[in-house]
């Protein structure tokens, strides 16, 4: 499906009506793989330089002023959006959501890897952003942890003896079986919840020159053990460019000696691959067939998962 568009004057009257941006150019951002948004580089006349976001569909409205709170708390590194004349979060353009944000220079982590000035910088982040109390009318409005429907489309998926999987099926059940004992143990013993991004790979990086970084695409944030964020760390998630226990090394320079549990870390670390297959799977084209393939494979994320 086609990213959603405007012409460019539709476009260039929204930003003018309802933010008070006069575009002098307008340049398309390819970031991501979403067929539901598409992004721009707004370069206003007053010299500054923004993101204009279009969502077909409607954006999640708690996303939004979860971004924009902890952005408003002093984390640089996060970019929320700004606010209409109006003061709401987005514009209706139909059939289409408008938001805009500070625009975030910088190369996609994924395409160039981290130094370890951004690892540490990374690191530095995410602690303040796990430390971050949410004022309670906010943290009424994000989605708490729950089991997903990824892992019992899987168990259907082998039972059905359906290929690529069946040949897996010892590890991806010990997968399952990795995920259900960990949900059982947070009901059993319920850890604090704290703001999580839960998609934090190298993608949703932007990295500059100077070591620091943008952690973007709020899209689906949610309040669980930190541990839910942590998974991405040494999980295969940051184009392996070191060995998984450098990466983890380098991350708590900045993140620190926090207790973490290995055993909630395996269990989400297991959830996020599952949901990883099942979505590749039911995508069904030969690019995402291909996704599922590197994560079976020896040395991919499933491996790391059940290391």
């Amino acid at each position: 499906m086609a990213k959603p568009s405007l012409p460019e004057d539709v476009l260039r009257a929204a930003l003018r009506r309802e933010f008070a941006i006069e575009a002098r150019a307008l340049e398309r951002v390819h970031r991501g793989i979403d067929t539901e948004a598409a992004g721009m580089r707004v370069r206003a006349a007053d010299g500054r330089d923004w993101f204009a976001k279009l969502r077909r569909g409607r954006f999640a409205e708690s996303a939004l002023a979860l971004a924009a709170h902890l952005a408003e708390s002093g984390i640089r590194e996060v970019v929320g959006p700004i606010a209409t004349v109006g003061g709401r979060r987005t514009a209706s353009l139909g059939e289409l959501e408008l938001a805009v944000y500070p625009f975030a220079d910088g190369a996609n982590g994924l395409d160039v890897g981290l130094s370890e000035a951004h690892w540490l910088a990374l690191g530095r982040a995410l602690w303040r952003i796990h430390a971050v109390a949410l004022p309670p009318a906010l943290a009424a409005r994000i989605r708490r942890d729950t089991p997903t429907r990824f892992a019992g489309t899987l168990r259907e998926l082998l039972a059905q003896s359906a290929p690529p999987f069946a040949a897996h099926r010892a590890r991806l059940e010990h997968a399952l079986e990795r995920i259900e004992r960990g949900f059982a143990d947070l009901r059993a013993r319920p850890r604090a919840l704290v703001p999580c991004h839960s998609d934090i790979h190298a993608a949703n990086l932007l990295l500059a020159s100077d070591g620091a970084l943008a952690i973007v695409d709020w899209d689906e944030p949610i309040l669980a053990p930190p541990e839910r964020d942590l998974v991405f760390i040494g999980g295969g998630y940051y184009g392996n460019r070191c060995a998984p226990e450098q990466e983890e090394a380098l991350f708590r320079k900045g993140y620190g000696d926090v207790a973490i549990d290995r055993g909630v870390v395996a269990s989400y670390r297991c959830e996020r691959v599952v949901e990883d297959l099942v979505l590749h799977w039911e995508e069904a084209t030969a690019d995402s067939l291909g996704r599922v393939a590197a994560i079976l494979a020896s040395g991919g994320s499933l491996a790391r998962a059940l290391a």
